[in-house]
């Protein structure tokens, strides 16, 4: 028994969290300087922890039919926000918030929430439609 919603490219789906996940932890880690930053007010970065973490979870409730499977992912975002905020104390150019820890958490519940709502099968519904279209 499959956890992910029916998809006719679910590696394609797949790999695109997994792109999201990347993009978070480089964008977490890697020094200010690199990333070409300019100083931003305090809940500027707040909202920026916030949209990337929402981003990754409602991603998830797009892939995941099972409630169980979901709650695994959420606690996989929830460990991912947990850890980044962790390894930036162990860096010389970042530092770890607890208010970053509290938006990457507000992220993945909002986000996540979306599972409970019609929008949790629009990936599904368009990929299904593509398959559809194609055989006209």
């Amino acid at each position: 028994m499959t956890t992910l919603r029916a998809f006719d490219r679910p590696r394609l789906w797949l790999a695109m969290a997994w792109v999201l996940v990347a993009a978070i932890v480089l964008l977490s880690l890697l020094p200010p300087a690199q990333l070409r930053q300019i100083s931003v007010p305090n809940w500027n970065d707040k909202l920026g922890h916030f949209i990337a973490y929402f981003a990754l979870s409602a991603w998830y409730a797009q892939l995941y039919g099972s409630g169980r499977a979901m709650a695994r992912q959420l606690v996989f975002c929830l460990l991912l926000g947990l850890a980044m905020e962790g390894l930036q104390s162990l860096t010389v150019s970042r530092t770890a918030d607890w208010r970053d820890m509290v938006a990457n958490a507000a992220g993945v519940f909002a986000g996540g929430s979306t599972w409970f709502t019609a929008l949790a099968g629009v990936l599904q519904r368009w990929d299904r439609s593509r398959r559809s279209r194609a055989r006209l």
